[in-house]
């Protein structure tokens, strides 16, 4: 393994740790009076572990075992990146422990963990075998139909790249998506389209943030939103016509739509004038709201707000703060389920 991918890899997992550490605070209390109108389930990192926000109460997701049962080394490993499958009866998220992480699957109540990919070392923690020898899995987004997933590794290629894999472990379906022509910068949150037509990425071959779209079984890989600033976290609309996504333009960062083929954008929360930062929006089931991650002085909190489409277009209303002690991780993603 070359050096430069072990910096790119240790770069990476630095922000993801930075972002997830944190008090471990246990909170169940809603953080606004309004909190409760939206319905469903919403993951999210916290603490370095799942937590779920249901009808206005946030808890933890007690995850049985571990990712890696051969991982005597690795007591401890840690959780993030959540997304749930598209029957709402699973949920994939990532395990990581000292120098690699992989992708998990277990039931909604946290029973029956599964891990797809192997990227631990048996070699000894700290040695050069072992940093050779080990890989990162990030970022796991669910194919419509729950039979594959997409996700990130460095795995072959020294930036993370796009790959797709069975939803069961399974060693012959792994596929990298990604060509290696524009994948020297790496990608970030690959989402499957709910259509299975198309799969959005945040992708840096320009230099900055911009969103990617790739169509499925091709090699056809297209920038499609792009800005001055920075555009990335791309997700899709549950009827899979729309894409949301977060941006920083002229310093500020806020939340905007555009049509699946990136036409159209308009910006939909934060008027520009959100300049501490938000993060990963996604769409609720039903298409009427989106959460979102948003900094506060002090860290990340979790963010919902109800769409107005009565006029032909979207329209946000009044944000609701869905957690309230700054310990969200900004890198851990959330997942709105049924």
């Amino acid at each position: 393994m070359r050096p430069t991918r072990r910096i790119t890899s240790l770069f990476v997992v630095a922000a993801l740790l930075l972002a997830g550490f944190g008090v471990f605070n246990i909170f169940s209390r809603t953080a606004t009076s309004h909190a409760a109108q939206f319905n469903g389930s919403i993951l999210y990192t916290h603490a370095n572990q799942i937590w779920q926000w249901r009808d206005g109460n946030n808890s933890r997701i007690s995850i049985a075992g571990k990712a890696n049962p051969n991982s005597a080394t690795d007591p401890d490993e840690l959780e993030t990146q959540p997304t749930w499958s598209p029957d709402g009866a699973k949920f994939a998220y990532v395990r990581y422990g000292d120098s690699y992480s992989d992708i998990v699957v277990a039931r909604a109540d946290g029973s029956n963990v599964v891990h797809l990919t192997s990227n631990f070392s048996s070699a000894i923690p700290g040695t050069i075998n072992y940093t050779s020898s080990t890989n990162w899995a990030f970022s796991p987004s669910w194919r419509p139909d729950g039979q594959r997933l997409a996700y990130l590794s460095d795995r072959s290629s020294d930036p993370l790249a796009v790959w797709t894999m069975a939803s069961v472990p399974d060693d012959t379906s792994f596929k990298r998506i990604s060509p290696a022509a524009i994948s020297n910068v790496g990608f970030e949150r690959p989402q499957w389209s709910p259509n299975n037509d198309s799969i959005v990425a945040t992708n840096y071959e320009s230099g900055k943030a911009e969103v990617w779209k790739y169509v499925v079984d091709s090699d056809n890989w297209i920038s499609i939103i792009k800005t001055d600033d920075a555009d990335y976290d791309p997700a899709w609309s549950p009827d899979g016509k729309y894409i949301t996504y977060a941006a920083k333009v002229g310093g500020k960062t806020s939340i905007w739509v555009a049509h699946a083929d990136g036409s159209g954008a308009n910006q939909l929360i934060g008027n520009g004038d959100i300049d501490k930062g938000v993060r990963t929006p996604t769409w609720s089931p039903d298409g009427n709201a989106i959460a979102y991650l948003k900094m506060n002085s002090n860290g990340f909190n979790l963010y919902a707000v109800s769409l107005d489409t009565s006029g032909g277009s979207f329209k946000a209303g009044s944000s609701q703060q869905l957690t309230n002690d700054n310990q969200v991780s900004g890198t851990g993603g959330i997942a709105w389920g049924k």
